[in-house]
């Protein structure tokens, strides 16, 4: 099954949204005539032919991998691998999803 870029984003926002964290990349307010980074916010970044999961870890943007390096289908079983984990582990504490 061929996965598109689209397919690999969708499955990052939904883990966004379980974790709780913004589906932006940026806040809609500027400081200091900056952009501000979304703090823990996940995203896909792309370079040298491949994909990678990473997230925000300070304002300025600076990032902390999560994956290695691979094609879209690799990564996107990743992503869909930890939000099946975080719902596994939602049902198990709260009978639910939140």
């Amino acid at each position: 099954m061929r996965i598109s870029l689209k397919e690999l984003e969708n499955e990052v926002r939904i883990l966004n949204n379980l974790m709780k964290v913004r589906i932006e990349k940026y806040l809609p307010y500027k400081k200091d005539n900056k952009l501000i980074s979304n703090i823990g916010h996940y995203y896909i970044g792309i370079a040298y032919g491949g994909y990678r999961l990473e997230k925000i870890v300070n304002e300025s943007g600076g990032c902390s991998d999560i994956s290695n390096r691979g094609t879209k289908k690799e990564i996107y079983t990743i992503v869909n691998s930890m939000v099946n984990g975080i719902k596994e582990y939602q049902y198990k504490n709260y009978g639910y999803l939140k």
